[in-house]
């Protein structure tokens, strides 16, 4: 029983997260240290669409995130600032979703077509996707997590009202700039462009934190929403050459391939 109970205590927690964050270490590491040569990414197409499924289901986490922590899935009664708080929430996924799948998917998939070279695109693939992805899932995570504790035992009378505490803050603000932040990679590794925008939501947001600890929960789940929000409408207004020509390429690309398609099969069918 004592050797039990020592192992499943906080040492066997210790150890399993370092030899989690050593396995992490190892893999990503590798990557970087070995030569990229022998690795051929295939299909630019199902490489791009793959990732991007991974971070809908990451967002896709928050929304379910609301409903467990909102009282929804035990049928609690729920009080206006939850249902307000939650609202709040839907909002940011949603300029969340938008910052990358409007524009930023196509961008970084029609690159990855425009690199013929071999070595060149694994490179690119590791950059854009094994590594900087890493971060566009890891920020909404952090996010749910946070919103978990915003609103999770809460869906009763009480509801938030007080200061935010520390670590809800830092998941809340953290996992959004690390979103962000990932975007502005991108743009930068892939497209070799400046998302103003969202460099400046990112340095807003680290600009509020000493401001939103001490503000209600709900006041400051809202401004965080507000700079989300913004920055996704201005970045979304300086895209607009690049999201016009993204979308007339795809929109090219799909008449060619439904036309390759129609011709095929006026052949054999």
């Amino acid at each position: 029983m004592q050797c039990l109970i020592v192992f499943g205590g906080p040492g066997e927690i210790g150890l399993r997260l370092t030899l989690w964050i050593a396995a992490l270490l190892v893999e990503y590491g590798t990557a970087l240290a070995w030569p990229a040569s022998g690795w051929t990414v295939l299909s630019a197409g199902h490489w791009a669409e793959r990732h991007a499924l991974i971070v809908l289901v990451a967002l896709g986490e928050t929304i379910i995130a609301l409903g467990l922590a909102g009282g929804f899935a035990v049928g609690s009664p729920l009080s206006w600032p939850v249902i307000g708080a939650a609202l709040l929430a839907v909002a940011v996924v949603a300029a969340l979703w938008w910052a990358y799948f409007d524009t930023m998917a196509l961008a970084l998939e029609q690159a990855m077509h425009r690199t013929r070279d071999r070595r060149a695109r694994a490179v690119l693939a590791r950059d854009a996707y094994t590594y900087l992805h890493l971060l566009l899932v890891a920020g909404p995570v952090l996010f749910a997590l946070g919103l978990k504790g915003l609103i999770g035992g809460r869906a009763g009378p009480a509801a938030p009202g007080g200061e935010l505490p520390l670590f809800e803050l830092v998941v809340l603000y953290g996992g959004v700039a690390i979103y962000l932040i990932a975007l502005a990679a991108l743009g930068w590794r892939v497209l070799r462009a400046l998302r103003w925008p969202t460099v400046v939501a990112v340095v807003v947001l680290a600009g509020l934190a000493p401001v939103v600890a001490r503000l209600p929960e709900l006041a400051a789940l809202g401004l965080l929403t507000v700079v989300v929000v913004a920055a996704t409408v201005v970045q979304t207004m300086v895209d607009t050459p690049l999201r016009r020509s993204v979308r007339e390429t795809a929109w090219t690309e799909q008449l060619a391939a439904e036309s390759e398609q129609t011709s095929w099969r006026g052949r054999h069918l």
